[in-house]
């Protein structure tokens, strides 16, 4: 007899049943790297250049300063004004000679004995203007009347100046032009330094000699033509 055949699909197949103990764990999504780090470093190389350049303007700034005073210092028996400061630091050049112009040259020999003492140590000063101090305690050379003839003397009539006979001649005021003798007498050829009034002496001479000579050209010549 047939066979009767169930056409109708078979049914689905069951959901397979859950693992007890669970699948194999999801890969786990790994966090960002952190940048606070980064940032942090970042900040501390900031900070540190502004430090770095701060100082190296701070002394730049103080190097320029300290180059830019002024101090007072001898050199070879001379009083000299200097730029900077007499301070030493290794590879570095703080002290240079300011200009001069303008300024009376002095002997460190020709000042009082404590300002020579300052000059010798140095001593700072405000500026150029500072030279003025020295020009005024300076002690001067006077061409001055000894016993009838011309002398050279130091500090004579000085506050803080020992006077010191440098120098005799054999120019005799009788000799002499009155204007030159007159000078004399009164201590009016007063000069800063030997070498000027050196030259001045050697100027009486010259005149002295015209006047021997009857030279017209000098006018005042005593009237024996300065024979003595």
């Amino acid at each position: 007899p047939p066979v009767a055949v169930d056409e109708r699909p078979p049914p689905p197949a069951p959901a397979p049943m859950a693992d007890p103990m669970g699948g194999p764990p999801a890969p786990m999504r790994q966090a960002p790297p952190r940048r606070g780090g980064a940032r942090r470093w970042t900040w501390l190389v900031v900070v540190a250049g502004v430090v770095v350049v701060g100082v190296v303007a701070g002394g730049f700034v103080l190097l320029q300063n300290v180059r830019n005073g002024y101090y007072i210092g001898a050199e070879n028996g001379n009083a000299v004004l200097f730029r900077g400061t007499p301070q030493k630091v290794p590879g570095l050049d703080l002290s240079r000679k300011a200009d001069a112009t303008g300024l009376q040259p002095i002997k460190v020999a020709d000042l009082p004995q404590d300002l020579q003492q300052q000059v010798k140590d140095t001593y700072t000063v405000d500026g150029p203007g500072a030279w003025n101090m020295l020009v005024d305690r300076v002690c001067r050379y006077s061409l001055v009347d000894e016993s009838g003839k011309v002398g050279v003397v130091r500090g004579r009539n000085q506050q803080n100046c020992q006077e010191t006979k440098l120098q005799a001649s054999d120019i005799q005021l009788a000799q002499l032009p009155t204007s030159d003798a007159t000078k004399v007498r009164k201590g009016e050829f007063v000069f800063i330094g030997r070498d000027a009034a050196t030259a001045e002496l050697n100027q009486l001479k010259t005149r002295r000699d015209k006047c021997k000579s009857n030279d017209p050209g000098i006018p005042d010549c005593p009237s024996n033509g300065g024979s003595s």
